[in-house]
């Protein structure tokens, strides 16, 4: 990575960069100004993460890590020593007074879009006698308006804390703010039949007078959320316009409150990743006792086999010199008509025989056993097509129906 690139890395994650003429104050050992780091935005991760990597950088990263939490203890879990109730209120006091924003020439990028898509969609329909559904006009209707004016003003407010709103697509159901190097969440505004059950209810409200509720949720179940308000609806007593500084506020909240529940899912994710490594651990170990225990078994059964074999060429080759020193005593004794040249001439090759084939004369009983290979392993049941045995009667080229 370039210093450039770093720079702005760093200026994107609102890191302070030295100043002109720090490394020359510091080679000239003069003290130089360091800015302070800023505080940890709402929803935003602990840890910065510059650069790309490789796949296979990737994978040593991982492997090196997992050797580190197999050899090391877990990290302590994460706490948070900020209540819920100090959270919300420098929530609040971060968004300040949200004020209600009618004007929708200047809205939030994201709702600037879909307002242009609009006008292209009206643009379309001019002449035309068919309405396709694709064609709807997201903020067309009074009711559309009134949600595009309650997520300007939402979008507005979170933008100035320095979040990111987004939206996919011209026809979203939900809204998205995000931190920058954090988690996000999704934001729907409907009303409140839509929000419980949107496949009964698809046909989207015109009226203005609609009651309207807006519900922040976020890619998981929140495991941490309990005692933060994740729901606002229109009442009797107020009506969404008044309770926009909750909102936002609670906006902040919900960001900071799935990056706790991401941190905690993390550190839970290491506990089980750990037992995990733990258990493999234990079954390469058992895995090797086994193929070494195996291995022994097969070398003392190659020994022995060996034992065996030059024990019985021992007898053989024992065998074969009393035989031929009994040939020669009987051929001494009785006159069979063979020659004396004959008769040696068979005795030298037989005893010749007889000092090849003993394991003491050559040698052979000192040579070590043939090496021992690893045990061979069972073959794996046939469970793929071309793993079932013929003789079933079956074929992977033959037809389900045929005979």
């Amino acid at each position: 990575m370039s210093d450039v690139a770093l720079a702005k890395s760093c200026r994107r994650f609102n890191i302070p960069i030295p100043g002109r003429g720090h490394w020359a104050k510091v080679k000239a050992g003069k003290p130089s100004f360091q800015p302070p780091l800023a505080h940890r935005n709402f929803g935003e991760d602990d840890l910065l993460s510059f650069g790309r990597t490789s796949w296979e950088e990737d994978a040593k990263l991982r492997k090196e890590a997992d050797d580190l939490l197999l050899a090391g203890e877990l990290p302590s879990p994460p706490e948070f020593p900020e209540t819920v109730v100090e959270l919300q209120e420098r929530a609040s006091k971060a968004v300040g007074k949200v004020r209600h924003l009618k004007d929708l020439t200047r809205a939030h990028p994201a709702l600037a879009r879909i307002i242009r898509a609009d006008g292209v969609k009206l643009e379309k329909a001019r002449g035309e006698t068919i309405s396709w559904p694709w064609e709807e006009r997201l903020f067309e209707s009074p009711c559309g308006r009134r949600r595009a004016k309650l997520l300007d003003s939402i979008f507005q407010a979170c933008a100035r804390v320095g979040m990111r709103c987004s939206t996919s697509g011209n026809m979203p159901d939900s809204f998205e703010v995000s931190c920058p190097n954090g988690t996000r969440v999704s934001l729907k505004l409907d009303t409140p039949k839509r929000l419980a059950d949107p496949e009964k209810h698809r046909v989207r409200p015109t009226e203005a007078s609609e009651p309207l509720a807006l519900h922040i949720s976020w890619g998981w179940a929140p495991i941490a959320a309990s005692g933060i308000q994740l729901t606002w609806k229109d009442g009797d007593a107020q009506r969404l316009e008044d309770q926009l500084s909750e909102i936002a506020a609670g906006v902040l909240v919900a960001l900071e409150i799935s990056q706790r529940d991401f941190r905690q899912r993390q550190h839970d994710n290491l506990v089980k990743r750990k037992e995990e490594l733990i258990r493999s651990s234990e079954a390469e170990r058992k895995r090797i006792v086994e193929e070494e225990r195996l291995r022994i078994e097969r070398l003392h059964a190659v020994i022995t086999e060996k034992l065996l074999r030059e024990a019985d060429a021992l007898r053989t080759a024992q065998s074969i010199r009393t035989y031929v020193h009994a040939v020669l005593a009987a051929c001494n004794l009785s006159q069979n008509g063979t020659s004396d040249t004959e008769i040696e001439a068979w005795a030298a090759a037989s005893l010749r025989h007889a000092d090849s084939i003993d394991p003491v004369l050559s040698g052979a009983f000192l040579a070590p056993p043939d090496p021992v290979s690893s045990p061979v392993k069972p073959a794996p049941p046939a469970n793929s097509a071309r793993d079932r045995p013929a003789e079933s009667g079956w074929h992977p080229n033959q037809k389900w129906n045929s005979r």
